[in-house]
C-alpha cells in the first residue's frame, strides 16, 4: 500500500482520524500553519508503518524497523488500589523484540519504558538534547499536546531501558523511546526507533488470564511485512 503525504504534519491528522475525533479542520490549519516548519526537518517520519517524508514524496516501509521479525507490546497498570481511586496510575510497557537469526531458536531482547510522567523529567535525564531522536521525539510530543489538549486524559514520553542487563544498574537503550497516549476507551502507543514513527493501538481484548492479573491493560503483537522469512527445509533437498 502506497500513500503520499504532503508533510511531516499528517502523522498527526492520521492519529487523529483513528481516534474518531470528527472535527480536523483545526488540525489542518494548524498542519498548514507548520508547513514551513515540516520543510527544515532533518529526516522523514513514519507512522503505522508508512512513511512521511518532508514533502511530497510517498514510499512504503515495513511496520517494524526491517531488522525486527516481530514485536510484542504489553501495557500494565500496576498502580494500588488505593492510586486507581484517586484515578492514577503506574504504567510500566514492555517491549519483547524477536530478531531474523534463521535458526530454530528465536532471540529475543526485551526492553521496558516506564510511561507515567506526563511531565519531561525522566526522558530528559541522560539523552543528548542535540540528537536528532531527542528533536524527533520533543517535536512529535509537543504537536501532539497542541492538537489533543485535554481530549487526550495522559500523553508521556520516555526512554526504554534494558529489562533483564545482569551487570548492574538498568542501562538505557538508545535512540528507542515511546509516547503513551490515553483516550476514554484505549491506549495508543507510538514507538519513536531512531527517526522513525510507528504507531499502534493497545487492545485490551485478548489478555491472558494470567496475564491480566499481573496488571497486563494491553497487549499486542506486530509482525514485519517483509520477504526475508525463517530458511525453510525442502524435503527434497534432504532426499527425502
Amino acid at each position: 500500500m502506497n500513500k503520499k503525504h504532503e508533510t511531516v504534519h499528517d502523522t498527526l491528522t492520521n492519529i487523529t482520524n483513528i481516534n474518531n475525533i470528527t472535527d480536523i479542520t483545526n488540525v489542518k490549519n494548524l498542519i498548514k500553519q507548520n508547513n514551513e516548519l515540516a520543510l527544515n526537518e532533518v529526516a522523514p517520519l513514519s507512522v503505522g508503518g508508512v512513511i512521511v517524508p518532508k514533502v511530497g514524496v510517498g514510499r512504503e516501509i515495513a511496520h517494524l524497523p526491517e531488522k525486527w521479525r516481530s514485536a510484542k507490546f504489553d501495557l500494565f497498570n500496576n498502580a494500588t488500589d488505593d492510586e486507581l481511586i484517586k484515578g492514577k496510575y503506574n504504567y510500566t510497557l514492555s517491549l519483547n523484540i524477536f530478531k531474523y537469526n534463521h535458526s530454530e531458536q528465536d532471540k529475543i531482547f526485551n526492553c521496558k519504558a516506564k510511561l507515567n510522567r506526563t511531565n519531561l523529567d525522566l526522558f530528559n535525564a541522560d539523552i543528548d538534547k542535540t540528537g536528532s531522536h531527542y528533536k524527533t521525539c520533543r517535536s512529535l510530543r509537543d504537536e501532539l499536546r497542541v492538537i489533543y489538549g485535554t481530549s487526550a486524559e495522559h500523553i508521556s514520553l520516555n526512554k526504554f531501558y534494558q529489562s533483564n542487563y545482569r551487570g548492574g544498574k538498568a542501562r538505557i537503550i538508545d535512540n528507542l523511546s515511546a509516547i503513551l497516549m490515553r483516550f476514554a476507551n484505549e491506549h495508543q502507543l507510538i514507538m519513536i526507533y531512531k527517526n522513525e514513527t510507528y504507531s499502534y493501538k493497545l487492545p485490551n481484548t485478548n489478555i491472558s488470564p494470567k496475564a491480566r492479573q499481573s496488571g497486563c491493560i494491553g497487549s499486542l503483537v506486530v509482525t514485519n511485512d517483509t520477504n526475508e522469512k525463517y530458511k525453510k527445509i525442502n524435503l527434497d533437498d534432504e532426499g527425502l
